[in-house]
């Protein structure tokens, strides 16, 4: 076994250059956040305004800051407004607002409020009844569309008359809502449950319809009060049916519905992707239950056609695409950013469907900037020569002409101008604080603009941070990082405590700051943190995320273990007092390591756990295990519970009792079958919480879980 150490262990060369001081960090310093001010905030950066200005939120204030002198404008405060102040409303309950601030939108409470900035005008929608969700003013700033009880509505603002353009919603079915299935599965958590999306020309909107008559209820039992009270939630398992789906496109005025797709027909699922040609037609993507063949498609709204534009097949399986993943460019072009060579890369297709292939290489495309169509050329954030860094990169239409635009070690993340003139570039690296700064097309900085260190850094003791490679037996190198004690000695045994995640495709080795500073509390107790990446990961490309099809756990287990062999030949490691450390699916990946392989983990933390892919949903579950009877032996030897025989004690499991993502199901079932092999465990199940833990019950589990550690590992007093 190898290790490429990047940086010289006990070399001065990898110190932050702050870091020389003897304070240490507190608990509080940490989890109470007090720590604030030993790192200063970038600003809040909410949008660009236009290609000179951005939008920056300070004090409940809205400022226009001009990008190029940092001067600012004051455009929008809530405070100077009496029927604001008169409601109680701030800026934290701003839901959406137009371009200029001149209407905005604000929701309290499940409460929709509409205010007129020129009059100072506040009106609260009383019907229809139930709570408001997901405001949006239309391109025009003319209406305000909104969903309540599963109906979409929209308010006329000039007429002032609320307008139902669905009216068959209810709990069961969903219009412009999207099912708790595809919220967490396909359209993702920042749609906050949005499906439905303007036109350019502020005439129609396309929904998405959910009907989840066919899907099985989940009990959720809270237990508050004297009887406690119960949820249903409609949570497709694997194998189960899934919602109904259809995407429609009412207009406004007409109040009539079109609908362009559906899923009845075909067991699939159906997202929506773009308007295109100026609201003259809709893009939208339909994929197979098998989640292997994936079309997207243009319907036109005047022809009423619908054409298949794009069409991908992959052996195992794909993901739909969001946003970051595609541009429709004028004259119906498309770039797309697709896994099918075995590595993320761009692909252009033109107006006639021909596709070029624009990027090529061992190395990954992770989003899509910005397309400049003047000059052809393509701006895109990429890890192409370290896989634990992104940078901002530029390509022609034609493949030609690569270039790395942002320099040195980091992970940069970039916000364009609405013309692409100018990039905020916000990065950092382990061994640089997170700074802000703006860029312009060839990356030259123009201005610095905010950088997190402070001189009370500098007063810091703080862990010694390294990036490197660990080798495996066939000669994969797995990327890893490490928190040394600050006082690291190499004559010393410490023990490790392994922190995982190990969803396919996932990274959580990557060269940024811990800004948060949890390695750094918990490394400086005694403990080397350790974040390693297995070959399924998002380091190695489709190829070998491939691997993972049909056997989740299996190269997960396999390549910690190979981490915890590495690891065991260093004279400074104590090999008895190895852990691991998980929440979700690294909860799935320390119980099951606590489980089958007990030879190389001595103890365990596994917070909100999926124990057994059976009992998770069917769209994450199936893209990558297939449905339970097409692979039966694959599901048996991935779930934690056939492998409880081997368990030997030493794991502290928790749970948020109304977990609505990852059931209690899960670890009430697991700790059913070690109880009856008489082995001890650990339980902790949080009242009234879902997945994670706020507040109260979070900052006592982060002090349980840190307890945990120094009582097994140090003998230490309790903090």
């Amino acid at each position: 076994m190898k290790c490429k150490i990047l940086i010289l262990l006990l070399g001065l060369s990898f110190l932050h250059p702050m870091i020389f001081g003897q304070k240490k960090l507190t608990f509080d310093d940490v989890y109470l956040r007090k720590a604030e001010s030993l790192l200063n905030p970038l600003p809040d950066i909410q949008e660009w305004f236009d290609d000179l200005h951005y939008l920056e939120v300070r004090e409940e204030k809205v400022l226009k800051v001009h990008a190029r002198s940092g001067r600012r404008t004051l455009l929008f405060y809530p405070h100077h407004y009496g029927s604001l102040n008169r409601a109680g409303l701030k800026l934290s309950d701003l839901a959406d607002h137009t371009r200029g601030y001149e209407s905005c939108a604000f929701l309290k409470s499940g409460e929709l409020f509409l205010f007129i900035e020129r009059q100072d005008k506040l009106k609260k929608f009383l019907f229809p009844k139930g709570d408001k969700q997901n405001p949006r003013f239309s391109p025009n700033a003319h209406y305000l569309a909104f969903t309540v009880s599963g109906n979409l509505y929209v308010y006329d603002i000039r007429q002032e008359r609320i307008l139902a353009l669905t009216r068959d919603g209810n709990g069961v079915i969903l219009n412009g809502y999207a099912s708790w299935v595809y919220y967490e599965e396909i359209l993702g958590r920042d749609s906050e449950y949005r499906t439905f999306w303007w036109s350019p020309d502020s005439s129609r909107i396309a929904f998405m319809r959910f009907d989840q008559k066919p899907v099985p209820l989940f009990t959720i039992t809270g237990l508050d009060g004297d009887y406690g009270y119960q949820e249903k939630q409609y949570y497709p398992k694997p194998g189960y049916p899934n919602p109904r789906v259809k995407i429609g496109v009412v207009e406004v005025r007409g109040n009539t519905s079109d609908w362009v797709g559906s899923n009845h027909e075909r067991d699939g699922y159906l997202s929506f992707l773009e308007w295109g040609n100026q609201g003259q037609c809709v893009y939208f993507q339909w994929m197979n239950r098998n989640q292997n063949l994936l079309k997207i498609y243009r319907y036109d709204i005047v022809k009423k056609t619908r054409a298949v534009v794009y069409q991908e097949r992959q052996k195992h399986w794909i993901e739909f695409l969001v946003p970051g993943d595609w541009q429709i460019l004028s004259g119906s072009e498309i770039i797309i950013r697709s896994s099918k060579s075995g590595w993320y890369h761009l692909y252009h297709l033109n107006r006639n469907g021909k596709e070029t292939q624009l990027t090529r290489g061992n190395w990954s495309v992770r989003t899509i900037s910005w397309t400049d169509e003047k000059t052809g050329q393509i701006y895109f954030e990429a890890s192409a020569k370290a896989s634990s860094d992104v940078h901002l990169y530029r390509i022609d239409l034609k493949g030609q002409q690569l270039k790395q635009l942002t320099l040195g070690g980091g992970t940069h993340q970039v916000l364009p101008s609405t013309k692409g003139t100018y990039f905020l570039d916000t990065y950092s690296s382990v061994k640089i604080s997170p700074r802000l700064e703006l860029i312009n097309k060839n990356a030259k900085i123009l201005r610095k603009i905010a950088h997190r260190v402070t001189p009370e850094l500098g007063t810091l003791n703080l862990a010694k941070v390294e990036l490197f490679s660990i080798t495996t037996d066939d000669d994969l190198n797995l990327p890893a990082v490490w928190y040394l004690p600050p006082d690291f000695n190499e004559r010393h045994r410490y023990p490790v405590v392994l922190k995982v995640y190990g969803a396919p495709g996932s990274r959580i080795v990557r060269n940024t700051f811990d800004y948060r500073m949890k390695n750094y509390f918990l490394a400086q107790q005694g403990i080397i943190v350790m974040l390693v990446d297995h070959r399924g990961s998002g380091h190695f490309g489709k190829v070998y995320t491939d691997l993972m099809h049909r056997n989740l756990g299996t190269w997960e287990l396999h390549d910690l273990i190979q981490t915890v062999k590495y690891l065991r030949r260093l004279p400074f490691i104590d090999a008895e007092k190895i852990g691991i450390w998980g929440s979700s699916y690294g909860g799935y990946v320390a119980a099951l390591a606590l489980c089958k392989a007990p030879d190389f983990f001595s103890h365990g933390i596994a917070d909100s756990s999926v124990i057994d892919w059976k009992l998770y949903d069917s769209v994450y579950t199936e893209r990558y295990m297939d449905q339970p009877e097409q692979n039966p032996d694959g599901y048996r030897e991935s779930s934690v519970l056939s492998h409880v025989s081997g368990y030997r004690g030493g794991l502290r499991i928790t749970h948020g009792s109304m977990d609505d993502n990852v059931h209690l199901q899960h670890t009430f079932q697991f700790i059913k079958a070690v109880l009856k092999t008489g082995k001890a465990i650990e339980l902790m199940i949080y009242p009234g919480e879902r997945h994670g833990y706020k507040f109260e019950m979070g900052i006592a589990d982060n002090r349980a879980a840190l307890n945990f550690w120094l009582k097994h590992f140090l003998g230490k007093e309790v903090l």
